[in-house]
């Protein structure tokens, strides 16, 4: 269906009656000439932070005939909530290493506008999470996941039968100091995945020599068992080194390559950019997709500038 003119009007702010507590809010409606665009969606969240935690409650609303045609919604018809907290503790008998003790727990429910019922839940609780004095960080959660599936889907090429899911997941992740010359990070989860199991591993190096010059590389792998309605069992695998060049804040060259297993494509994006003037680019893009299943290549080169002249 062609819509004619969509307007879309919002409000939002920011309040903070004490120190610690603050709200926000957002309010917005979209109309559409001819009709078929006539919603309303809206944000509110409630935080209150001090020295020893942290809580917040955040509620947004998306009715099903909201529609901001120069904007977009991940999901229409939602109603969605969030709640997340945790402790801030710096017992004495904690070994120097560690600058505090922050077990956390998060809980997420979608429903459905316009008729209330349950569509999907995320809860966890990390009962250890230790953020060290380097700024890395080590945790392990438990999360508990539901799923109300009214019809078949297909998220990654396996098809999984509508109904009622309930499944356990148990992840840990270790990081060293983000900020150092050399970055390690890793997570690993396991438990279940709607009717089978999932166990995934991902992992990240970044050695940054200096101020201009940046590689890294990041994999994941993941293993699944009897999922869907075929029971599909498969394992695949992730891979994307990145190298990043600055002459200056100016001049910039970033390289990144992605190979995945499961679909057998090799992915290239290299990009310069150089700002001759302030908020003035001239922008050069490589593009590549190499498809082994198919036994094609496809190539794309992007020159683009943009010019603005300040008076």
């Amino acid at each position: 269906r062609a819509y004619g003119q969509n307007t879309t009007v919002s409000v939002d702010g920011l309040i903070r009656p004490t120190q610690p507590l603050t709200v926000s809010y957002l309010m917005s409606t979209s109309l559409t000439r001819g009709g078929g665009g006539e919603g309303v969606a809206g944000h509110v969240q409630a935080s209150y932070s001090t020295n020893q935690f942290f809580v917040s409650s955040s509620h947004s609303l998306i009715t099903a005939r909201y529609r901001p045609d120069m904007g977009f919604v991940a999901r229409q018809d939602l109603v969605y909530h969030n709640q997340y907290g945790y402790l801030i503790w710096r017992p004495s008998w904690k070994p120097k290493f560690i600058r505090s003790i922050e077990p956390d727990f998060g809980a997420e429910t979608y429903q459905g506008a316009s008729d209330g019922r349950f569509q999907e839940g995320v809860y966890s609780v990390s009962p250890l999470f230790l953020l060290l004095q380097t700024g890395g960080i080590v945790y392990f959660k438990l999360e508990h996941n539901r799923q109300n599936l009214p019809v078949d889907f297909n998220p990654i090429g396996i098809l999984i039968g509508r109904g009622n899911y309930r499944y356990n997941r148990l992840e840990a992740r270790f990081t060293t100091d983000p900020s150092g010359k050399l970055y390690f990070g890793s997570t690993a989860s396991t438990g279940g995945y709607f009717n089978g199991t999932l166990r995934r591993v991902e992992a990240s190096v970044r050695y940054s020599p200096s101020a201009h010059a940046a590689l890294s590389l990041d994999g994941e792998y993941n293993r699944l068992r009897g999922v869907g309605l075929n029971q599909v069992s498969q394992s695949a695998w992730l891979l994307g080194p990145e190298l990043r060049l600055s002459l200056n804040p100016r001049v910039q060259l970033t390289a990144f390559y992605q190979y995945s297993s499961a679909a057998r494509l090799a992915r290239w994006n290299v990009r310069a950019s150089w700002e001759f003037q302030p908020l003035s680019y001239v922008f050069l893009v490589f593009n590549e997709l190499d498809n082994s299943r198919l036994d094609s290549r496809q190539q794309q080169t992007i020159a683009k500038a943009s010019y603005i002249k300040q008076f």
